[in-house]
């Protein structure tokens, strides 16, 4: 039997670096919309410019509507960018 290279999707906070499937009993999922699903399930906010932030550097806005990247966290990955 030969060893083979396989793709598999994870999906890695862009404010803490946090992998979505830290504390579960998954490593990586075969199909990208598998870990986009599960994470959403698990209150992560994709959004749609591409950046994915984990439940701990989300909060809702003011109004209450809807989930956003926390201040501090959107600081300081336009930091980590800009290096």
């Amino acid at each position: 039997m030969s060893t083979v290279e396989v793709k598999m999707f994870s999906l890695v906070c862009d404010g803490c670096g946090v992998d979505a499937n830290e504390d579960t009993d998954f490593v990586a999922y075969m199909q990208e919309f598998a870990s986009r699903e599960i994470a959403t399930d698990n209150g992560w906010l994709l959004a749609e410019d591409g950046k994915d932030w984990c439940p701990e550097c989300c909060e809702w806005d003011e109004n209450g509507d809807e989930l956003k990247p926390r201040d501090t966290v959107l600081l300081a990955a336009s930091q980590k960018e800009d290096q």
